[in-house]
């Protein structure tokens, strides 16, 4: 190799270190509150997603972790992202009670994000909210009902779950 520039491509914005994995590069924004994915042979943007939800000096994003099909990114106002690596879709939000102001850095392992602070402490939460436990389906004339238990009680609060809807067996349909 030369050294030459394979590619480059505007984010209008100053932006994290990348994570690489396959064929996808992903960077989030230190100025706004965007995660992006590009194609790592030609900077073609694959998806944009939009991830903190609250503003104020200071807040920014830290580095993207790529673990599997899932992108994780904490924000300094203590908001961890968890994002669909295909197509930057939100599938979990975790509000950590210490916040992340003094955490930069993410690593991960065995189902585990581990956070490093300043302050010589690490701080280690479950990648994203279990599934519901005893789910049950009722069909009757009118539909079908869903009733379920939750996870076992956690440091953190469950956000919420995505239910989908799909005519065959295996298969990730539409959300409803």
């Amino acid at each position: 190799s030369d050294g030459a520039s394979l590619w480059s491509a505007s984010t209008g914005a100053r932006t994290t270190s990348p994570a690489m994995t396959g064929d996808v590069v992903v960077v989030a924004s230190q100025d706004g509150n965007t995660v992006e994915a590009r194609e790592l042979a030609t900077g073609a943007t694959r998806w944009v997603a939009t991830t903190f939800t609250t503003t104020g000096a200071g807040i920014a994003h830290g580095a993207p972790l790529v673990a599997g099909h899932r992108v994780h990114v904490h924000v300094t106002n203590g908001q961890l992202f968890t994002l669909d690596l295909t197509t930057g879709a939100v599938l979990d939000v975790l509000t950590i009670p210490q916040g992340l102001n003094e955490v930069r850095h993410i690593s991960g392992g065995d189902g585990q994000l581990y956070f490093p602070t300043r302050g010589g402490e690490i701080i280690a939460v479950t990648s994203v909210t279990p599934a519901p436990l005893n789910l049950m389906a009722t069909a009757d004339l009118d539909g079908v009902s869903l009733a379920w238990a939750p996870p076992a009680p956690n440091l953190y609060a469950i956000s919420g779950y995505r239910v989908f809807s799909s005519t065959s067996a295996g298969e990730r349909g539409a959300v409803v």
